[in-house]
């Protein structure tokens, strides 16, 4: 069998390698925002919880 042809065939050719790894390189993209939106969540919900527990201090601290 010759190597001649169609180059997505053959394995480990240029072609077929850079296609493999521009969909690596997608699915790297979004795994990265995913990462970062998970990140951001986070960020938000911790900043959340921590002004409820000020404030719940606050009116242990100095009730009205």
């Amino acid at each position: 069998m010759n190597l001649e042809g169609n180059p997505l065939q053959v394995y480990g050719s240029p072609v077929a390698e850079q296609g493999r790894r521009r969909s690596n390189d997608r699915l790297m993209k979004l795994l990265t925002r995913l990462l970062e939106g998970i990140v951001q969540l986070g960020v938000i919900v911790i900043a959340g919880l921590l002004r409820l527990i000020l404030l719940t201090l606050k009116q242990i601290v100095r009730p009205r």
